[in-house]
């Protein structure tokens, strides 16, 4: 059980690191393979594969959002018996950002992420507003006009 413990304690502290957009944490929890899928049809949606387009997708949603508060409500981990550092965890999550026009976006989500040797290997985010991406980021492909 301790390795659960130590797990849910470095999910949190990812989330703080989010909160303080400290970019040199989240690289470092990294796998140099990591895949990371972002929801919605927001400009910031998609399917960012490799440490390098994962920290570049972070620098820019730092860029363009001044303030980021996380406050996460609930780590759960698949093994709760696992001795070493790999695992699968679920955090639940409320978003508050303020994007670069000043504006506050309040999202809630859960956020699945797939740890191997310690390093994050698979992030997948679920977000229960989806339309609130696009409202704070924009839309990545316009609809087609009629």
């Amino acid at each position: 059980m301790l390795g659960a413990v130590l797990a849910k304690q470095k999910a949190r502290a990812a989330y703080a690191a989010m909160s303080r957009k400290d970019l040199d944490a989240i690289a470092t929890a990294l796998a140099d393979e990591c895949v990371f899928e972002f929801p919605g049809q927001s400009v910031m949606s998609g399917r960012m594969e490799g440490k390098q387009a994962i920290v570049a997708w972070f620098r820019s949603w730092f860029a363009a959002a001044p303030r980021i508060q996380f406050r996460v409500t609930r780590v759960a981990v698949d093994n709760i018996f696992a001795l070493g550092a790999s695992n699968g965890l679920l955090a639940e999550w409320h978003l508050s950002e303020t994007n670069a026009e000043g504006k506050t976006f309040e999202m809630t989500g859960v956020t699945a992420l797939d740890v191997k040797r310690g390093k994050l290997v698979h992030v997948r985010d679920y977000i229960f507003n989806p339309q609130v991406l696009e409202q704070a980021w924009g839309r990545a492909h316009p609809p087609a006009a009629a």
